[in-house]
């Protein structure tokens, strides 16, 4: 590191120097480098993750950047979270992160937010959820990606509530996904591919559409 990064750094992140490697054992890992700056663009660090792929695992030829954007209004499986409070505590409890901008509003606020925020991997639990509708139903997800585009505040007294949309598996099967929260997107580049393509595969009209009404969001 550069530096320490401290509360209230609003940092950039770049992955850089992607490569594929097979060890002597013939096991494939990826592994990548990030480049974290700050809003002056002045670097602060460099962090290197390492994956190990499974065998025959294929690294998706669509990464969570290179769909186009869907447009909101071609996507027609539409699913709503509501998300409280309540959910979010449980969520801190069963994944171990406790940090306080999930359950304070005076931590989240001294961070720069507007208040408590949803765990990204809750968010993106929702968003699976979703597509595993779109797909052909529970367990039907082979692949799944996106990048967060905002915090998720979720208020004290009415929770939040999350908008799914997903379209038709395209000609090799991906699934476009878009998720919002009061009509701003939170999601970019949001994807999903079934574990079995098929032209003929028939969506999986969600539970939590029927009747209009925005369900409790999964359970943590």
């Amino acid at each position: 590191m550069v530096r320490a990064i401290t509360s209230g750094d609003v940092l950039e992140s770049t992955a850089i120097n992607k490569r594929f490697h097979t060890s002597a054992g013939g096991r494939t890992f990826l592994s990548w480098d990030v480049e974290l700056t700050d809003a002056g663009g002045h670097l602060v660090g460099t962090t290197s993750s390492t994956v190990l792929l499974r065998a025959g695992e294929r690294w998706p030829e669509r990464s969570p950047a290179g769909p186009v954007a869907p447009v909101w209004d071609d996507l027609r499986h539409r699913a709503r979270y509501h998300v409280t409070r309540g959910h979010v505590a449980r969520y801190c409890g069963v994944s171990g992160d406790v940090h306080p901008v999930h359950w304070s509003d005076a931590a989240a606020r001294r961070s720069g937010l507007p208040g408590v925020i949803m765990h990204g991997s809750l968010l993106f639990a929702v968003v699976a959820r979703a597509a595993s509708c779109a797909c052909g139903g529970p367990a039907s997800v082979a692949e799944l990606g996106a990048r967060f585009a905002a915090p998720v505040e979720v208020p004290d007294d009415e929770g939040t509530v999350v908008e799914v949309a997903a379209g038709d598996p395209d000609a090799d099967g991906t699934v476009a996904l878009d998720a919002r929260v009061g009509g701003r997107p939170v999601l970019t580049s949001a994807w999903a591919r079934p574990k079995a393509p098929s032209a003929t595969r028939r969506a999986v009209r969600c539970a939590d559409e029927r009747g209009g009404a925005a369900r409790p969001g999964p359970r943590p």
